[in-house]
Formats: structure tokens, sequence, C-alpha cells
């Protein structure tokens, strides 16, 4: 950690975003699955609709199916997020 010239604290540790984030079938009718590396563990998925409302949460491992027969057809966000709320990828997803 360091202060900045407006005396802000900030961190020097930067954790690259996860290379190839995959995200399949896409597009998608009843569920998803995420290529995620073995080794990151458990994170943090959001889905995000287009007014910007998170309409799903849910931790996630790798390649572990989640349930989105719920959602209504259209595009959504995603966003995942590793240990401590680092964000480790972001992207489109499309159900029809």
């Amino acid at each position: 950690m360091k202060v900045d010239e407006n005396g802000i604290i900030t961190s020097e540790t930067v954790i690259p975003p996860i290379e190839n984030l995959l995200v399949y079938p896409n597009p998608a009718q009843d569920y998803i699955q995420f290529d995620l590396p073995t080794q990151s563990g458990q994170v943090s998925l959001e889905l995000i609709d287009l007014s910007g409302r998170v309409v799903l949460t849910q931790k996630i491992t790798h390649q572990e199916p989640i349930d989105i027969s719920f959602l209504p057809k259209g595009v959504y966000g995603y966003r995942v997020m590793g240990r401590n709320g680092v964000l480790i990828g972001v992207g489109k997803l499309v159900v029809e």
C-alpha cells in the first residue's frame, strides 16, 4: 500500500484478469458454465441486465453448471470476481 499525492491509500498489487475467460454455451438457454482455471477456486459471478440491474449473484467453481432458465431472452453482462472482490473477468452473454 502507498499514499498518493492526494492522501488516498492505494494498492500496488495488480492482479491480472483471467485471459480468455470462457462462458459456454453462448448463446445459452437453460444453463451456462465458466471455464475457469482450476486454481482460481471459488469465485463470485454477477449477471447484469441491460438496465444495470444485477439479476443473478452466485458463488461458482471451475465448470460448475449455472441455471439461467429463469432469465428472459436478451443480452446480459457478466462480472466474475475473485477473493476480496477483485475483478477477474467481464463479458457478454446472450440468452435465447
